[in-house]
């Protein structure tokens, strides 16, 4: 789906979900209509919003008859922020989804929406995880410097590399310049991707507080400023050398993006 990006986890608690919610947010406060779908295998996310009875598998049932609408979907999104989320799976042992059943549910939402974002989680490619990660076109793959992660996603990425699209950002969360820790370069080379295609996400450590408090940490500017440039690649700006209308024209949005807030 063109409006949609799905953002998967290289490894357990390396910001998946936090980057997900937080890009949403900053896309809502531009002025867009975002959608966000958690669609990770972890049912009552602190992140996510839920309520009584409205989760993502209550949606199976019309999915797998083929008579799913935009009128059903509506009933189950719950807004905050400014983002409207569609919430995650009530019961996560179940493995009813198939590969395409999140692709339908986004082709129905993408003309109600500028932005459909796909929290994936980061388990293996089957379920659930698979039809979240085959939903978008773009990807942003959540990782960190550490050498067992990369192990991690590594071993998954024979079964990934056949539903991950093409098209894909890595976001390096909780990022030290520390030579303790795989460098840009270094993790482009065991990526086997360019190092432009890497962003930083820097290290703040008020992470676990944050989830309880159920807020983003876009309210620390260098943690901010991170997002916006993956925004701003999101939409399909290239930080080095961007000089067409389109490029300056984001620029400037971001640019102008107030930093702080309490809000979610």
């Amino acid at each position: 789906m063109e409006k949609t990006v799905a953002f998967y986890g290289g490894d357990s608690q390396t910001g998946t979900t936090m980057l997900a919610v937080s890009t949403a947010v900053l896309m809502a406060r531009q002025g867009k209509r975002v959608l966000m779908i958690a669609a990770s295998d972890h049912s009552g996310d602190l992140w996510i919003p839920t309520s009584e009875g409205n989760f993502l598998d209550d949606l199976l049932t019309d999915l797998q008859e083929h008579s799913l609408t935009w009128e059903k979907i509506r009933q189950y999104i719950l807004t905050e922020a400014g983002v409207d989320f569609l919430p995650g799976i009530r019961e996560n042992h179940r493995d009813d989804f198939h590969e395409k059943d999140l692709s339908q549910i986004c082709w129905l939402a993408e003309m109600h929406y500028d932005r459909i974002l796909v929290d994936c989680g980061c388990g293996p490619a089957t379920g659930l995880t698979a039809a979240a990660v085959r939903s978008g076109e773009r990807a942003v793959v959540v990782i960190t410097q550490q050498e067992k992660c990369l192990l991690r996603l590594q071993k998954k990425m024979q079964m990934l590399d056949r539903l991950l699209p093409p098209q894909r950002l890595y976001a390096v969360n909780k990022y030290h310049d520390s030579r303790a820790f795989y460098t840009k370069k270094e993790l482009a080379q065991k990526l086997e991707c360019m190092p432009g295609d890497l962003i930083p996400i820097p290290y703040v450590p008020y992470g676990w507080q944050a989830e309880m408090e159920q807020r983003t940490l876009l309210r620390y500017r260098s943690f901010q400023n991170a997002v916006k440039r993956m925004a701003y690649r999101l939409e399909g700006g290239d930080e080095i050398g961007d000089s067409s209308a389109a490029g300056r024209k984001i620029r400037r949005i971001l640019s102008a993006l107030p930093h702080g807030g309490n809000d979610f």
